[in-house]
């Protein structure tokens, strides 16, 4: 079966599908808005009969007041009340009062022995919702309302039959009694079944004339049918040869589009998809040259693939950026072990070789390097600085804990700050003096062990790798204080032993000077035996050897 067909058969079942369920919910319709109309109708004529019929008690207690307040004899008024009848002779007023829970009678024009007794017997439970006691439910709602209308169900008079009712009641305060009238509704149902025939056969009529409407466009639906097939058809074809050499991934030509319909909107979806595989193949083909800022956009926010090579780039240049980190810190490790491995005569000229460097790879403003001291108690000394103001220098002694120096030192942790204090330090560049914006104090530890802490200040945020650089060089910078102390501490010795062995030579020659004028002196001294044989000092020597 080919595709005309197939639509011509499918736009045939959709009209007559559509046109039946447009029929079937049409009359459904119709028939609601029928019984609508008829219970509308139904409770307008129940309403009029309930304003009626509130007219009517309106004026029974009209009758009751007036007389009371004439101080009039009531039973008298009871009298003309039970004589009162309307509604052809159907309609009187009854009287109770209004004791709860089952309230007592005070007059009945047409069961006079009811009069006096208490209205409690379960034949009177004929209330149409609940089947309540019709007396009981009226004094309920007239202590709460004042008034009271009741729908129930009661026996016609002179007939079997049982046929609804509808009552209004009404409070006479002063006396306690509950006025009453009632009205049956047969007449009502009467008017409403007139109204329900006419309203049947306008349905009737209504039916038919959309079956007939139905079967019209039915044909016509058939006709157009035929007719939009062939048009649809020709633009189905165009579509799959395109669609055949996209999936056989040839270079796709845009389609040209004159149809403003479903099918029109079908091809200009399929030239922007030719056009997102063109940007497609671009945006891969500078990814692959490692352009990894070309400029690309995805169809729309729900365009998966487009997404998809968009977190690609973003991986690849994520992943560019890491392994540039990781070359910078290698490269920056690297320079600066080349830098301490160099030896150095003292840990100034370790400092100022180390701030520069610093400096320079950070493109920092500012550094300034402490060396922990201990001299009776430990403190920090500002050995070497690079690009310091004045006002920091006046500060060359930090104790541990204080300021932010001697805090990073007690706690032995990066301290990192985006908001420098204002008077902390500044700039001074040929535009003027600045506050820095960011500043990083990095403690320097080796073997768990602090040996300073190095500042650095700079306009510009210290990047997550700088501070893993800062981290890994610190340790080295640590390291290379270590050593340079052990040789400052190795010279010192050494100049002291060289001190001190001049010492022992001076010492040695004049000791040996002594011993020879000694021994020259005991030459000339006469031998002790008494010979005479030697020469005998002269005075002027033997002072000499005194005085020494």
């Amino acid at each position: 079966m080919n595709l005309r067909t197939q639509i011509v058969l499918l736009i045939s079942f959709l009209v007559l599908a559509s046109v039946s369920i447009a029929a079937f919910v049409s009359i459904q319709t119709i028939c609601r808005q029928g019984h609508t109309d008829i219970e509308s109708y139904r409770q307008e004529q129940l309403t009029e009969m309930k304003v009626y019929l509130k007219h009517l008690v309106d004026i029974g207690y009209g009758m009751v007041d007036v007389n009371y307040r004439q101080h009039a004899n009531m039973d008298e008024t009871l009298q003309k009340l039970s004589e009162v009848r309307f509604d052809g002779g159907e309609g009187y007023f009854v009287i109770t009062d209004k004791t709860i829970p089952y309230p007592t009678m005070v007059m009945h024009p047409i069961r006079p022995e009811l009069t006096g007794k208490v209205l409690d017997s379960p034949k009177y439970n004929v209330t149409k919702s609940m089947h309540q006691n019709i007396y009981q439910a009226r004094v309920l709602q007239c202590r709460q309302k004042g008034e009271a209308y009741l729908e129930y169900i009661f026996k016609k008079p002179g007939t079997d039959a049982i046929e609804n009712k509808i009552s209004y009641s009404r409070l006479f305060s002063p006396l306690g009694w509950v006025i009453t009238s009632g009205l049956y509704t047969d007449s009502i149902e009467s008017k409403v079944e007139n109204k329900r025939n006419l309203i049947n056969h306008r349905i009737r009529s209504t039916v038919t004339t959309i079956l007939l409407t139905s079967v019209l466009l039915l044909m016509i639906g058939i006709s157009a049918a035929l007719y939009f097939s062939n048009q649809l058809t020709k633009a189905v074809q165009e579509i799959v040869v395109r669609v055949n050499d996209l999936a056989e991934g040839r270079e796709i030509e845009p389609l040209t589009v004159s149809r403003q319909d479903e099918i029109g909107v079908m091809m200009q979806s399929l030239n922007k998809l030719f056009t997102g595989i063109r940007s497609y193949t671009t945006f891969a083909r500078e990814v692959g040259k490692n352009n990894l800022l070309f400029d690309f956009k995805p169809l729309s926010k729900e365009d998966v693939l487009g997404n998809e090579l968009l977190r690609m780039r973003d991986n690849i240049r994520k992943t560019d950026e890491e392994e540039k980190s990781r070359r910078w810190i290698s490269d920056g490790a690297s320079l600066f072990n080349d830098t301490l491995r160099k030896t150095y005569s003292s840990s100034k000229a370790l400092g100022d070789q180390l701030t520069t460097n610093l400096v320079k790879y950070l493109d920092a403003n500012q550094a300034g390097l402490f060396i922990l001291q201990n001299d009776q108690e430990d403190y920090l000394e500002l050995v070497s600085c690079y690009a310091f103001s004045r006002k920091k220098f006046l500060q060359k002694r930090i104790g541990i804990g204080q300021g932010l120096v001697g805090q990073c030192a007690l706690e032995k942790g990066v301290i990192l700050l985006s908001a420098v204090p204002e008077d902390y330090l500044t700039l001074t560049s040929g535009l003027g003096d600045a506050p820095p914006r960011y500043l990083a104090l990095i403690p320097l530890i080796h073997y768990e062990t602090l040996y300073g802490v190095l500042e650095l200040a700079s306009f510009k945020p210290f990047l997550p790798h700088h501070i893993t650089f800062l981290k890994e060089v610190g340790e080295n910078i640590a390291g290379g204080i270590a050593t340079v102390k052990v040789t400052e501490q190795t010279s010192k010795l050494l100049l002291e032993s060289r001190q001190l062995a001049e010492e022992l030579r001076s010492q040695e020659e004049e000791l040996r000077q002594n011993q020879e004028e000694m021994q020259a002196t005991q030459e000339e001294m006469p031998p002790t035996d008494g010979t005479g044989g030697g020469k005998r000092p002269t005075p002027g020597r033997v002072k000499t050897i005194k005085e020494r």
